[in-house]
């Protein structure tokens, strides 16, 4: 009964154009309706039914760290998100249970909510257990630190009490579904505040990143896809607004 009902579920992530045309009755596009169809429900069926909760894992790839270069640590991430119970806007992160809102395990792994077609939310989708949103955050900072040439400490070096503190806030990390004619798009956008004694080029103390990946349904390839360039791209915007050690 789960997989029937997360099967008729699948009907609602259809552009609605299409729906349209089956309505009037077009043979041609029956083909590639029942095509669609085949594939969306393969993906819903990957990821957990579009009503329930699922679960996508956001990789971040490490970058080596430098052997030298001036040292800094990243002492503290904070989870600053705003969740709205049902938001106008697909953008503004939100849970499908109410209970949820008052608990910080499951909205520090919170990274997006399933919609239908026609913009009614879902279930929402969630990191696995044992990851947070402020881990992988974490991660592409120190990742543009790395690759302009800074020196991560960690707490069990000797110097760890005397280099750069560094910290941040998260303020935006969320992914979400925009319907199209014969695809769909999940779109992720990342904002984080930094704070601290950041070895900044200006005052610009806002990072970004936006990652987006199309397809016939949104599927987990999808999310992962969309979730890992917006990741990165804050990685590389952080990069953009570092000095140069020894500049």
């Amino acid at each position: 009964m789960r997989i029937q009902g997360c099967f008729i579920h699948t009907f609602n992530y259809l552009p609605a154009q299409i729906i349209e045309i089956k309505i009037l009755g077009v043979s041609s596009v029956l083909v590639k309706l029942r095509n669609l169809l085949l594939v969306l429900s393969l993906g819903v069926l990957a990821s957990g039914c579009a009503t329930g909760r699922g679960e996508v894992d956001v990789k971040v790839a490490e970058t080596a760290n430098p052997a030298a270069g001036i040292a800094v640590k990243i002492l503290e991430i904070s989870d600053k998100r705003l969740f709205e119970i049902s938001p106008k806007q697909p953008s503004v992160p939100s849970l499908k249970n109410k209970e949820d809102y008052e608990n910080p395990e499951v909205k520090a792994r919170a990274i997006a909510r399933k919609r239908n077609s026609y913009g009614i939310a879902l279930g929402d989708i969630v990191l696995p257990e044992g990851k947070t949103v402020s881990q992988l955050v974490q991660a592409a900072l120190e990742n543009g630190l790395k690759e302009s040439g800074y020196h991560i400490v960690n707490s069990e070096q000797s110097d760890y009490e005397n280099v750069l503190v560094l910290e941040a806030d998260i303020t935006e990390y969320w992914a979400w579904f925009n319907p199209g004619f014969w695809s769909v798009t999940a779109t992720h956008r990342a904002r984080v505040e930094l704070i601290g004694d950041w070895p900044l080029i200006n005052e610009e103390r806002t990072i970004t990143g936006e990652g987006q990946s199309s397809g016939m349904a949104i599927t987990t390839k999808q999310w992962q896809e969309a979730l890992e360039e917006g990741t990165e791209n804050l990685s590389k915007d952080l990069q953009k607004k570092l000095k140069q050690p020894g500049s």
